[in-house]
């Protein structure tokens, strides 16, 4: 039975029960997902502008649904289905973990990728710029800090769910806990230890993908001033990835 046609239906057709139909699609894909966790007992957290693109095109070409990139920017069609409706692209950890379950969650060898604060910064301005998305309607990096700054102020349980809603730092920590839920957590400046770490633990070879994981916010220059007030506003990621 396809419980999605079903949901779809019920909805046109103003029946309620459409409901039931989506919670049964629900528990099918949790399942799908549960299957395929269960046979490649890993997961990534891909927090925007820190290389994520090439990472997860690459586990998706090995390894299929769920793990591969909806959407890419290039347009390339290859990976179309291969990442889960419930676990779209930059879903922080602390969601993930309660779609996935504490109990499998437990189980996987779970990693990311972060990158300076600052560059992270300047690279997520200039794609909002670029690709726009994430409704950022400024122009200067200013404005795009004190957008940052407002999207980030709630706590991370009741933003909405869309990248500019979370600090690279929120992609790793229980919002309520404040315990890390990432086993592995690597840098973008250091590529050769990615590259390393994704052929030994997952069998993937990086190297064709490397020219993907550069962006042009590690040759810009910003003011002094620029510099201090992203510190201010990313205050958070720099104590708890321990940048300086």
């Amino acid at each position: 039975m396809d419980y999605l046609a079903d949901v779809l239906h019920g909805r046109d057709q103003d029946n309620p029960s459409y409901f039931n139909h989506l919670r049964a699609a629900l528990k099918i894909e949790r399942r799908h997902i549960g299957l395929a966790l269960g046979k490649y007992p890993f997961w990534y957290v891909d927090i925007p502008r820190t290389g994520s693109t090439s990472i997860q095109h690459a586990i998706g070409l090995k390894f299929g649904h769920p793990f591969g990139k909806d959407q890419l920017t290039d347009g390339t069609p290859e990976q179309f289905g291969m990442r889960s409706a419930l676990l779209p692209n930059h879903t922080p950890a602390f969601i993930a973990q309660k779609v996935i379950s504490d109990s499998l969650w437990d189980q996987l060898r779970t990693f990311s990728v972060v990158r300076h604060p600052v560059s992270w910064a300047v690279s997520f301005w200039q794609y909002s710029k670029s690709y726009g998305g994430i409704r950022f309607d400024g122009e200067s990096f200013e404005e795009f800090l004190t957008f940052l700054a407002d999207n980030t102020n709630a706590p991370a349980t009741e933003r909405s769910f869309r990248p500019a809603s979370y600090l690279q730092s929120d992609y790793l920590f229980c919002p309520v806990s404040g315990k890390k839920l990432v086993d592995d957590v690597l840098r973008f400046e250091e590529r050769d230890g990615i590259i390393d770490w994704m052929a030994i633990n997952l069998g993937i070879e990086l190297d064709d993908n490397v020219k993907m994981m550069t962006t042009p916010a590690e040759y810009m220059e910003i003011s002094s001033a620029q510099e201090a007030l992203a510190r201010q506003v990313l205050r958070e990621d720099f104590e708890r990835l321990g940048y300086e």
